[in-house]
C-alpha cells in the first residue's frame, strides 16, 4: 500500500510524499509511484552488495528519500529558512554527487533520527532516467551503513538539543573508516557486475563505465591518496573523483583473487558482524592494497 504523509513539516512544502513500506526499506519519495518502485528494486541490489562488503544486513526498515528531480533535490537539502523549512545535512555532499547522508534529519514528532540517505530520479528526461538507478543505489547504501555503523552518542545528543549536533562526532563515531564507507557506497553505485545481463551480454557494463568516467576524471591517482584525502566541497571536481576511485578500491577488496587481500576482507567481515574493532583490519587492508597497486590497475583495466 500506499499512503501520502501530512504530518511531517519537512516534507509539506513538496506537492507529494509518498511513504513506500518494503521490508528491508521504507522510501520517502516524491517522484511518481512507478519510478519509487524501480527505485526499490535498485535499492535491493545496494543491499545485497553491501552484504557482500561488510557479511551482514540491516535488521530494521532503512529510511530513504527520493526526490523527483534536481532541483528539489538541492532544496531539501539545503532547506528554505523563508520557509520555515530545515536543512537536512550540513556536510555540503549533496552539491558534490546524485546522493547524500540526511546527517540532521530528525523525526521530532517520534524523538528519532531518519538515518536516510537522499537521492533523486527525474523519470521525465532520458538523462535523468538513466542516472536514477544509480542514485538510488547510492542513497540505499547510506541508509544501510547508517543502520549498521550508527552514531547512537552523537545522536542521542542531538535529540535532547538540536543545536549541539556536531558533525565531526557524529563521524568519528563510525566504525567505517571515511574511505571504506564511501567506497561501499560506491561500489554500490558504479562497481557493481550485473547480474540481470543473459548471457549473450555484457554484465560488467557497468563497472566498464564507471571506468571510463574514472579516465575522465583524470585517472587513478597513486592509491595511497585514496585513503588519505577528504571529501571536500570546496574541491568538487577532485572529491567525486576520490568517491569514484573509493568504490573501485571496495570493488577489488570484493572480487579480487588476491590471497592475503581475500583473508582480511574475511576478517574484516567477521570482525564487523560480531561488533569488533575493526581498525587494525581496516589498515592491513588499506596497506594490501596499496602493495598490489598494479593488480588494482590491471583489474579496472586503468
Amino acid at each position: 500500500w500506499l499512503e501520502t504523509e501530512k504530518a511531517n513539516t519537512y516534507h509539506a512544502k513538496f506537492a507529494s510524499w509518498w511513504k513506500i513500506p518494503d521490508e528491508v526499506f521504507l522510501l520517502h519519495a516524491t517522484c511518481e509511484r512507478e519510478t519509487a518502485e524501480k527505485a526499490l528494486n535498485e535499492m535491493h541490489i545496494a543491499v545485497r552488495e553491501v552484504k557482500r562488503v561488510l557479511g551482514t544486513a540491516p535488521s530494521t526498515p532503512v529510511n530513504v528519500a527520493l526526490l523527483k528531480d534536481s532541483k528539489q533535490y538541492g532544496s531539501y537539502a539545503a532547506g528554505n529558512e523563508t520557509k520555515g523549512r530545515p536543512p537536512i545535512e550540513i556536510s555540503g555532499r549533496s552539491s558534490i554527487h546524485h546522493a547524500f547522508m540526511a546527517e540532521v534529519w530528525f523525526d521530532s514528532a517520534l524523538g528519532k533520527h531518519k538515518g536516510a540517505g537522499v537521492g533523486y530520479w527525474d523519470s521525465t528526461s532520458a538523462n535523468g532516467n538513466s542516472f536514477g538507478p544509480f542514485s538510488a543505489r547510492y542513497a540505499a547504501a547510506i541508509g544501510i551503513l547508517e543502520q549498521i555503523d550508527p552514531s547512537p552518542k552523537a545522536i542521542e545528543k542531538a535529540l535532547k538539543d538540536p543545536t549541539k549536533f556536531n558533525l565531526d562526532d557524529f563521524y568519528k563515531e563510525k566504525r567505517l573508516p571515511a574511505w571504506l564507507r564511501d567506497g561501499i557506497c560506491g561500489y554500490a553505485e558504479r562497481w557493481i557486475i550485473d547480474s540481470t545481463i543473459k548471457q549473450d551480454g555484457n554484465p560488467k557494463w557497468i563497472r566498464e563505465w564507471a571506468r571510463d568516467n574514472l579516465i575522465n576524471k583524470g585517472g587513478l591517482r597513486p592509491i595511497k591518496k585514496i585513503f588519505t584525502d577528504e571529501v571536500s566541497v570546496d574541491r568538487v571536481d577532485d572529491s567525486l573523483r576520490l568517491l569514484y576511485e573509493r568504490g573501485l578500491v571496495v570493488a577489488f577488496l570484493v572480487d579480487s583473487d588476491i590471497d592475503d587481500l581475500k583473508a582480511k576482507h574475511f576478517e574484516l567481515k567477521q570482525k564487523f558482524r560480531a561488533g569488533e574493532d575493526i581498525r587494525s583490519t581496516a589498515k592491513s587492508i588499506e596497506r594490501l592494497i596499496i602493495r598490489h597497486e598494479q593488480e588494482l590497475r590491471k583489474f579496472a583495466g586503468l
